[in-house]
């Protein structure tokens, strides 16, 4: 909400807690003057993020087993503490390509110019399942910021103008977020320009019926008909959707 909170303190707790670590990638997002070598020791190297980014490296991808471990996500904590769950890069590949280029029906950005955004803060899965979109060759958009606007002055109409200004064909969030722009009245289509989207995604919580007739009432047409519309339903469990869109369908 436009509040900075400084978080390297954090930063070295979790470090202190992680003695096997032996690479850290660090983004000097608040303090450009930031000593990144502050956090290196005898077992770990640190890397500025934007000194990797401003060279013209050559990645080269490592083989590895189909189970090696990719990252470590957490569940939600409904039902307790949240849970961290490992999981592989093959399967991780396998769903993302599938929820991505089949489910939600995005394809390679240079073969039709597809541009996709999930709304989603980085402990959320659906943040994973949006970097995953990029196996299939499509951009995606990512938005740095609090959907509502600055704190203490609620813009529920913030997102939209990135998905206009970012020119989205795919626009995702969650169920809640949809409900707070029904909420607050939110014109979509008078604050930006959505000629470019063609698709919406929503998860997390059921979408209400009246969070359905709001996405078709106050989101652009396509060839003539109400925008397709894709809820999912899935899990941190295995970062994919058990329910995903079908392309063929209305929703």
């Amino acid at each position: 909400g436009g509040v900075a909170h400084e978080r390297c303190d954090a930063l070295r707790t979790v470090l202190d807690g992680l003695p096997s670590l032996r690479h850290l990638v660090l983004w000097r997002q608040l303090d450009a003057a930031l000593d990144v070598q502050g956090f290196a020791s005898d077992q770990r190297a640190v890397h500025d993020l934007g000194t990797l980014l401003a060279r013209d490296a050559a990645f080269v991808p490592a083989a590895l087993p189909f189970d090696h471990p990719l990252w470590v996500v957490y569940s939600s904590g409904t039902t307790g503490l949240p849970k961290p769950i490992v999981h592989g890069h093959g399967g991780v590949m396998i769903e993302a390509l599938k929820l991505g280029a089949l489910h939600n029906n995005v394809g390679p950005s240079v073969v039709d110019g597809d541009r996709f955004h999930w709304y989603s803060s980085t402990g959320w899965i659906m943040w994973n399942t949006q970097v995953g979109t990029l196996l299939g060759g499509s951009t995606i958009c990512i938005f740095d910021g609090s959907p509502a606007g600055p704190q203490g002055a609620p813009d529920w109409s913030t997102l939209w103008r990135f998905a206009g200004l970012a020119q989205c064909s795919f626009f995702g969030a969650g169920a809640a977020f949809y409900a707070s722009c029904l909420k607050a009245g939110v014109e979509p289509q008078q604050v930006a320009d959505l000629s470019r989207l063609r698709a919406v995604g929503s998860t997390g919580s059921p979408l209400s019926e009246e969070g359905y007739r709001w996405i078709w009432d106050k989101l652009p047409k396509v060839d003539g008909r109400d925008i397709w519309l894709a809820p999912i339903s899935g899990g941190t469990d295995f970062a994919g959707a058990f329910v995903g869109g079908l392309v063929t369908l209305p929703v």
